[in-house]
């Protein structure tokens, strides 16, 4: 219907539905999920382009045996994924792609660790930010500018500290990035929005 209904409002229509059909089967949904049991919600697919980045944040942290994957990891993925938009972005700004990803290569440390990989909360927020962003848009998946923009909301933590000694300012940045593609409501990220 084009009207809302309150919430006991729509209780009663579905549960008159309910009685008008005949019954196939249902599903208890709220019980399906946890706490109560194990099925939890599809996460948002991501483009090709992301899941790269993803996986070339992940082998970073392989490669320079480190614990954890971090938001600066995730952002040197996106600069080796070598998307359009990161692409425009930098170009727009005047900088090199392959400048940047050893920049950031060079400012991480080699470490020791060569077991199974976890991931930071900044790099996990980023990731949960990029899905908010995506279906706030009404995307049927996670796209690049989402995930740059869930990467950008991060001020904190090494990726913050690292972008200006290698000489990436991130409000400028930012100003290319909403030229072209708009930014997400400063409610939708976890931890400070790229406009407050």
């Amino acid at each position: 219907h084009p009207t809302r209904l309150d919430f006991a409002q729509a209780m009663q229509s579905a549960e008159a539905q309910l009685l008008a059909e005949p019954k196939v089967c249902a599903i208890d949904v709220g019980a399906a999920r946890p706490p109560y049991g194990p099925i939890t919600p599809m996460s948002h697919p991501v483009t090709p382009v992301v899941k790269q980045a993803f996986l070339a944040a992940e082998q970073f942290a392989r490669d320079k045996k480190r614990e954890l994957i971090e938001t600066l990891f995730l952002f040197y993925g996106c600069v080796v994924a070598g998307g359009e938009v990161l692409s425009w972005s930098l170009q727009e700004a005047g900088w090199n792609r392959n400048d940047l990803r050893d920049k950031i290569a060079s400012m991480v440390r080699t470490g020791s660790f060569s077991g199974k990989l976890s991931v930071t909360q900044g790099y996990s927020d980023c990731q949960q930010c990029a899905r908010q962003i995506a279906s706030m848009a009404g995307a049927a998946s996670v796209e690049e500018q989402h995930l740059l923009w869930a990467i950008l909301s991060q001020r904190r933590g090494r990726f913050h500290d690292v972008c200006p000694r290698i000489g990436i300012d991130l409000d400028r940045l930012e100003r290319i990035l909403a030229g072209r593609y708009p930014p997400p409501p400063t409610s939708v990220c976890l931890n400070h929005s790229v406009l407050e």
